[in-house]
């Protein structure tokens, strides 16, 4: 048998491996996404707020913050602004006179969203740690919710949110809301193994007991909330999802825009997979890291480029050629459209079969992440899936080489 049939079967058996592994989870636990109860004690939170240029949003978040339902004598705000060269600042200065009992002010020079966490981490006087980004906006009682579920789950460490786009204003946007749908729908599930690896940056809160004792953010990687998820996990600690703490946070308008994004987050996830390489031979010291965690994100890197590097060696290989002999035959008659891209193989017919099984999917966890309201599929809500699964997902790969690319040369700058 030659490289390529095993390249496309270990392609086959991984994501039929995978789509059957969350399909089962879903089944046993479709009825506790939404089972997340309100906190019933209130205790002090200090929200930290890393801030770069950010004048068009800060003010509307902090009023977010201070809008929850969420007593405000338990509430810290300490915003760091962080080098800006805007009037960021000036913003800041002005809601703290406003509100010099709750919100807190670091000036530094840039040197990145970690270090600024780190530096609000050091006079943070509340028993737990919240992180807003600047440009993302909490639900009212989304605060109260999240901290349900560490009253609820004493052993939770760290708590994510419902991660919802603001503005769903292009076509790009309604794509990435539906990636977003997915991905909440997926570290739900992955809540139920104890392996939800990243706590995202537009609403995540910690113990800060925990938080201090891991030794806080990682200063020197591009994905911090990525980095200590993972290191929470690999020292034995739990991190929990509560779909009913709901925030929106402004995605990509421009591809430009949403082409850097990716690109640093892939980066930095590569970057944290090659910190804890190790774990994968090293089950008992990292635990659920090397035993699920590391195999998990690996395989969907190597997937994600081996489905890309079969699609574009059959192109050259056999779709090529057939263009050309199909002109050169029949140049009075140019092929159609079909008949340059179809190639009626095994692979082929295993990827419609993936394609309607991926749209089935994407649209149960659209219905089901979304608080059960109907995703409306008679405007463009198909044409969005469909458009999602094909031209956005296809962009993936390309995204991945270069986040590797710049990891691999050091090229930290974006």
């Amino acid at each position: 048998m030659g490289l390529l049939p095993l390249m496309y079967y270990f392609f086959i058996i991984c994501t039929i491996y995978f789509t059957i592994f969350f399909s089962l989870i879903y089944i046993e636990t479709y009825d506790l996404y939404y089972n997340d109860k309100p906190a019933k004690k209130e205790k002090l939170i200090s929200i930290l707020i890393p801030a770069y240029n950010e004048g068009k949003n800060v003010e509307e978040s902090i009023k977010s913050i201070l809008n929850s339902d969420y007593s405000k004598d338990k509430i810290e705000i300490i915003a760091i602004n962080d080098g800006s060269t805007d009037n960021t600042l000036n913003i800041l200065k002005s809601w703290q006179k406003k509100y010099p009992k709750i919100i807190k002010i670091i000036n530094q020079e840039n040197q990145g969203k970690a270090v600024a966490l780190n530096n609000g981490l050091k006079i943070a006087k509340g028993e737990f740690i919240g992180v807003v980004d600047a440009d993302s906006f909490l639900d009212k009682n989304a605060l109260k919710m999240i901290m349900g579920v560490f009253e609820n789950h004493p052993d939770t460490s760290a708590v994510t949110s419902n991660i919802q786009i603001k503005q769903k204003d292009n076509f790009l946007r309604k794509m990435q809301d539906v990636e977003y749908t997915t991905i909440l729908w997926v570290r739900k599930l992955l809540q139920f193994i104890d392996a939800i690896y990243v706590t995202p940056g537009p609403l995540s809160v910690y113990k800060a007991s925990v938080l201090r004792k891991v030794g806080g953010f990682d200063e020197k990687n591009i994905t911090e909330d990525i980095e200590i998820g993972w290191r929470l996990l690999s020292q034995g600690y739990k991190i929990r999802i509560c779909l009913n703490a709901v925030v929106y946070t402004n995605a990509p308008k421009k591809l430009k825009e949403w082409w850097r994004q990716r690109v640093r987050w892939n980066a930095g996830g590569y970057q944290t997979a090659l910190k804890y390489k190790e774990s994968l031979f090293k089950h008992k010291k990292y635990g659920i890291v090397g035993k699920f965690v590391f195999p998990f994100f690996s395989l969907s890197f190597i997937i994600s480029l081996l489905g890309f590097s079969i699609v574009i060696y059959r192109f050259i290989t056999e779709s090529i050629p057939r263009i050309y002999y199909s002109i050169m035959a029949r140049f009075a008659k140019p092929p159609s459209v079909i008949e340059y891209v179809t190639i009626p193989n095994s692979f082929t017919f295993f990827g419609i079969l993936l394609l309607v099984a991926s749209i089935v999917y994407t649209t149960i966890s659209l219905l089901g992440i979304k608080n059960k309201r109907y995703f409306n599929l008679n405007k463009g809500g198909v044409l969005i899936i469909l458009a999602t699964l094909t031209f956005y997902l296809s962009l993936f790969p390309i995204v991945l080489i270069q986040g590797i690319y710049r990891v691999n040369k050091g090229v930290w700058k974006w």
